[in-house]
Order: C-alpha cells, then sequence, then structure tokens
C-alpha cells in the first residue's frame, strides 16, 4: 500500500521531532551535574561575598574556581562514553568558560565599577545571557528558561535589593543553576 506524500511529510517531521527530542534529553542528560556542581559552588561562593570584605571576595571565589574545574573535569571524565558530548567537547567547553571569564575581566577593566554591586550582578547577568541564548541556538528550550529566570531574577534583586544582592544572587544564580540541574534530570 503506498502513502500519500502528506502522510510521508508527516512521518518525516515526527521523525525529526523525535531526534530534536533525543537530542535535547541527552543535552540535557550531560548539562545537568556541572549546573548543580557549580550551582552549589556559586551559592557558596556568594554568600560568602555576603560575609567577608570585598578585599578578600578573591580569596572566597578562589578556591571555589578551583573546586568547579577540577569537579568539572572528573564529571566528565565519569560520564559514559556515549554521554560525553561531541569529540571536543571538553576543549569547546573550556574555551567558551576562558572567553567568557576574558569578557567579564575586561569590562570590569573599561567601565571600572565604582562600587561592588557591579561585581556581584554582572556575571549572573552574563551566566543568564549564556544560557538563554544557548538554549535558544541549540533549541534546548530548558536551558533559554534556566537563563531567562536567572537573568530577570537577578535584575529584579539589583532594583529591589541592592543592599542583599549577595544573598540575593546566591539564592537566584547559584539556586537557580542548582534548580535547573534537577530540573535537567527529570527529562
Amino acid at each position: 500500500m503506498a502513502i500519500s506524500p502528506t502522510q510521508a511529510a508527516a512521518a518525516l517531521d515526527e521523525i525529526e521531532a523525535t531526534e530534536q527530542r533525543t537530542r535535547a534529553a541527552g543535552g540535557y542528560a550531560i548539562a545537568s551535574p556541572y549546573l548543580i556542581l557549580w550551582g552549589v559552588l556559586w551559592t557558596i561562593g556568594y554568600a560568602g561575598c555576603a560575609f567577608a570584605p570585598p578585599a578578600r571576595w578573591g580569596l572566597v571565589w578562589l578556591p571555589l574556581v578551583l573546586i568547579g574545574a577540577g569537579g568539572s573535569a572528573w564529571l566528565g571524565g565519569r560520564a559514559p562514553k556515549g554521554r560525553r558530548g561531541e569529540g571536543g567537547a571538553l576543549a569547546r567547553s573550556m574555551a567558551m568558560a576562558a572567553a567568557i571569564g576574558a569578557f567579564i575581566g575586561a569590562v570590569y577593566y573599561v567601565f571600572r565599577p565604582a562600587g561592588t554591586l557591579p561585581y556581584l550582578v554582572f556575571p549572573a547577568l552574563i551566566v543568564g545571557l549564556v544560557y538563554t541564548l544557548a538554549g535558544t541556538v541549540a533549541r534546548l528550550p530548558r536551558f533559554a528558561w534556566i537563563g531567562v529566570a536567572i537573568f530577570v531574577l537577578t535584575m529584579a534583586g539589583y532594583v529591589a535589593l541592592p543592599d542583599w544582592m549577595a544573598l540575593w544572587t546566591a539564592a537566584v544564580a547559584g539556586g537557580g543553576l542548582v534548580l535547573g540541574g534537577l530540573w535537567l534530570r527529570r527529562v
């Protein structure tokens, strides 16, 4: 029995939708533990900034970044081969992290914030932007939602709670990454 062109097109559309859902689920499964790891570290780091003087913030963040880098490498090494992503994913991720870090540093250098608030807010806004763009470009809508939530809630805290920004950012950026990672595990 022959199928009509309409039935063939519908079957091809269903195959493409299934491929997209499978790709998204795989991407979410790979990303979930990283979001949880970095979310915990961000929560600790921003909470530390709430209680440490700004001159000591580097001492708060340096060990956390080193733990995060080591933890990320460990997670990448222990993932099953089929779930590690395409070849070179680690190198691309590290290059992207370095580019984002360099961009944040360059913006701070060029604009030289007068107070501490931009140092708390800007990295969270960048992370919100990166996840929103990555989710949109890669057609991974949960990434986009995580990014939008972090961005919008960070800005809400900046406007409404500037005196509590370090703890607010710990909750919405760090907590948002943890909750996002848990949400991605459920796919």
